[in-house]
């Protein structure tokens, strides 16, 4: 079974007691599943209703995810020789995948980008002193001259920086705490922007309603952003988040310069926009609209359940012939018509 917190995390969201959650995860760990426990468990979880045990399956079902990843994530980092015990409290406070994922990132094995292109070059202590901005130390370009190594292909002062800036950035990158802040500025600032591109004519015009559109990503209405995006995937729509880049570099920035008008303070403010532009914002803008558009099938699914609910609820219509019409496949449909009686008239 999942950890006692897991449980009363559930227990707030779906708005009932955590014995009632115990009692049903229980009986999902056993392979029960909610229409069982709905109808024949109702003694076990305080007669919890069927939608109120889809959550609590879902949310179990996430969290016995999550806990499989961090323990897979502690062994890979104890393999490393590289696990303590606050790192190990790190993981273990941890409530969310994404999160989970952004701790990890430190302790993954590098691809060699322009990071690990400059570190093999020798820049690493470059970075570090960069890093460090110690006030009585000479100004990074100073510094820097000593890394100039022709053998290395480092032929210039500037080139030495540039190779510490992509080090930094890449740290920058990783830090968990300021993809958090990138990701929850998108969340909540971000604006969607859509534009038509020039190709595939003939399906521009179903989508020309959304040219130039621009709203609040979190005010726009689910059936409204799934249509955006599926017209992206068409290639029909051009679509982006749109924030303050510049305020938001400045607000990363401020974090870690620490003496504005520092000598330091020009490679810190270059390396966290590069981090930014280069690392940070097209992949966080990936998880967003992820996020956003699986926010966005999970309420139209809800919608068309309670429909379909409803109209299975309904009262029978009496004796009136009908027809039904059954779609196979697109290409493949099937019609029967049905008698005042019931009799089959015809298919």
């Amino acid at each position: 079974m999942i950890e006692k917190r897991f449980i009363d995390l559930i227990a707030a969201d779906v708005n009932v007691k955590p014995e009632q959650v115990a009692e049903a995860v229980a009986l999902f760990d056993k392979g029960a599943t909610v229409p069982y426990v709905a109808r024949y468990r109702k003694d076990a979880t305080g007669g919890l209703s069927e939608n109120k045990l889809e959550r609590i399956a879902d949310r179990n079902d996430y969290f016995v995810a999550l806990t499989t990843r961090r323990d897979a994530i502690l062994d890979n980092i104890n393999k490393q020789g590289k696990l303590t015990d606050e790192i190990r409290a790190v993981f273990e406070a941890c409530e969310d995948h994404l999160r989970l994922e952004d701790l990890s990132l430190p302790f993954k094995k590098q691809r060699n980008n322009r990071a690990a292109i400059a570190a093999n070059k020798g820049l690493l202590p470059l970075a570090d002193y960069i890093w460090a901005q110690s006030p009585v130390s000479p100004p990074p370009e100073v510094y820097a001259s000593t890394f100039v190594v022709p053998e290395r292909q480092v032929l210039s002062e500037e080139e030495a920086l540039e190779g510490a800036r992509h080090i930094l950035a890449e740290c920058i990158a990783m830090n968990a705490e300021i993809r958090a802040q990138v990701r929850r500025c998108l969340l909540e600032e971000g604006k969607l922007v859509v534009n038509t591109t020039k190709a595939n004519h003939e399906r521009a015009a179903r989508y020309a309603a959304f040219a130039d559109f621009a709203e609040p990503l979190q005010d726009v209405p689910e059936d409204k952003l799934l249509f955006i995006l599926r017209g992206e995937r068409d290639a029909v729509l051009r679509v982006e988040l749109v924030v303050d880049d510049e305020a938001l570099i400045t607000l990363i920035a401020q974090r870690f310069v620490r003496e504005s008008g520092s000598v330091y303070e020009q490679e810190i403010r270059a390396s966290v926009a590069d981090a930014y532009r280069r690392l940070l914002r097209p992949a966080i803008e990936a998880e967003v609209f992820a996020m956003a558009r699986r926010k966005a099938d999970d309420a139209m699914i809800q919608i068309c359940r309670d429909q379909v609910r409803n109209l299975l609820l309904t009262a029978p219509v009496g004796p009136a012939p009908v027809i039904g019409v059954c779609a196979w496949t697109p290409r493949k449909r099937a019609l029967a018509a049905i008698g005042q009686a019931g009799e089959v008239l015809g298919h």
